[in-house]
């Protein structure tokens, strides 16, 4: 069982890694390991939920909407500061991330409703 979990995880590792390094274009260690791009990931399992396989990958998605969604309101560097300003928040009031959130809100529909 724990071979499998591994094989599991470094399947999907690798095959998000091949996927951006094919976005890229190339593969140099300059864009691979840039501070930025490792804290967004690390930023991303966090708020998504560290604990499931999809969690991360909701997380990215929230990331990156979030970000393109306040590059034509805020089109400067003031859109990182709500950027981490929203994950901070998120993050400190809903530290299971957003799996749990999705979780409790569809159990709570499931009970009748969201009175």
């Amino acid at each position: 069982m724990k071979a499998f979990a591994f094989l599991t995880s470094a399947f999907i590792a690798g095959l998000g890694g091949a996927f951006y390094v094919h976005y890229l274009g190339s593969l140099a260690p300059r864009a691979l390991f840039d501070i930025n791009f490792l804290f967004t990931i690390i930023v991303a399992a966090l708020l998504g939920g560290t604990s499931t396989i999809i969690g991360p990958m909701i997380g990215a998605f929230f990331m990156t909407f979030l970000l393109e969604y306040l590059r034509p309101v805020l089109p400067g560097a003031e859109r990182y500061f709500v950027y981490g300003a929203i994950a901070l928040l998120l993050y400190m009031y809903q530290p299971k991330g957003l799996v749990e959130l999705a979780q409790r809100g569809f159990q709570r529909l499931r009970k009748g409703g969201l009175t």
